[in-house]
């Protein structure tokens, strides 16, 4: 019933579908755009594609409309209680890489999907932000509010630093894997107050160029180069690749942290290595008590989110127009995790491949 009831609201008008909506589904308040990490993903939402042919699946992800994929509770603005929803677009990561401008297209499909849901507020998932221009693309196609979450993503990861940095007892050097994007560069305005030493990694060195003063002192080396973090003791990836960049450990020096705050994930399982001191920490994830919502995102804890869910229920929550469109910066970065703080958006613990890292595991690592 529920495809069904996707499949209507999807082709009718927007004015008609959100009388649908609102009469069949409720008042929706804002929505979480996503898109399958992989097509194995589709099989939990369609068990029955497990018994069909693998390219019968992709094909589908490629033409299938946007769909609720569940729902978000737990969030209050004052007494009132506001509802989320996950609207998934099923292409995947690879494919959407190869298909850049069908990529697209499905985005804006879920966005238009999400408002005759009847949503106020709209946030970018996972690969959504890139392929949409940082959600430029979506500005003149929606009259919703839409938010990339970069903001608030920049902050947690940070604040994962930074804490590392606490545990080790030591001065740090810090590299930035991704470091001319729209978050390497705000997480390294953050940083840059609290670690002495910086490498910044990035393919494109002229737009790193242009996103931070190179000739700082604090900047011991900048690079193309992904051999170059074998120097850093903390990393931070904060890249678009959808793949695996660090494959590793022996790429990295012994007692070495990756914050990975990729989806798909920047490092691979493999990095870990208790001989070598390696490890990866899962980098956007942040928490808020009582949230809870029935879609697995391969979490930890009930009440965990991707920070860019955590900027959209800031948002959301309290009524707000301060939207992350486009690049972000320190500026944004910091009036963001002030608001997210204010309604109760706190750090999530550490943790590596769904598994809980306990601090004192990371004193160890130094």
């Amino acid at each position: 019933m529920g495809i069904f009831i996707d499949f209507i609201i999807n082709f009718l008008p927007k004015k008609l579908a959100q009388r649908l909506s609102r009469r069949l589904l409720g008042k929706i308040d804002y929505c979480f755009l996503i898109h399958s990490r992989d097509y194995t993903d589709l099989y939990r939402r369609f068990p029955l594609l497990k018994i069909t042919p693998f390219f019968f699946t992709r094909f589908l992800g490629r033409i299938m409309f946007p769909v609720r994929a569940g729902y978000i509770h737990g969030l209050a603005s004052g007494k009132n209680k506001k509802k989320g929803v996950f609207v998934g677009s099923p292409m995947d990561a690879k494919d959407m890489i190869k298909n850049r401008n069908l990529a697209e297209k499905k985005i804006i499909k879920a966005a238009r999907f999400a408002e005759k849901l009847g949503v106020g507020h709209i946030g970018l998932g996972a690969l959504s932000a890139s392929f949409t221009k940082n959600g430029h693309s979506l500005e003149d196609k929606v009259d919703c509010l839409v938010t990339t979450g970069h903001s608030l993503t920049a902050w947690v990861v940070s604040q994962n630093a930074i804490e590392i940095q606490r545990l080790s007892g030591k001065r740090l050097v810090l590299a930035i894997v991704g470091a001319g994007g729209s978050m390497g560069s705000s997480c390294f305005g953050v940083l840059e107050d609290h670690f002495d030493k910086f490498i910044l990694i990035d393919k494109d060195l002229k737009r790193l160029g242009d996103k931070i003063n190179l000739a700082q002192s604090s900047i011991i080396k900048y690079s193309s180069d992904i051999k170059d973090i074998y120097s850093a003791d903390v990393i931070i990836t904060v890249t678009n690749a959808p793949y695996a960049i660090i494959n590793d450990s022996q790429q990295l020096s012994k007692g070495t942290v990756v914050i990975d705050d990729a989806q798909p994930i920047n490092a691979s399982r493999d990095v870990n290595s208790k001989e070598r001191k390696t490890l990866v920490i899962e980098g956007g994830v942040c928490h808020k008590k009582d949230l809870h919502y029935n879609l697995d995102l391969n979490l930890l804890d009930k009440g965990d989110m991707f920070s860019c869910m955590g900027e959209l229920i800031t948002l959301s929550a309290l009524d707000s127009d301060f939207v992350t469109i486009g690049d972000t910066n320190k500026n944004k970065v910091l009036k963001i995790a002030k608001l997210a703080e204010s309604i109760g958006i706190q750090k999530a613990r550490f943790r590596s491949f769904g598994e809980p890292i306990n601090e004192s595991y990371i004193k160890t690592l130094f």
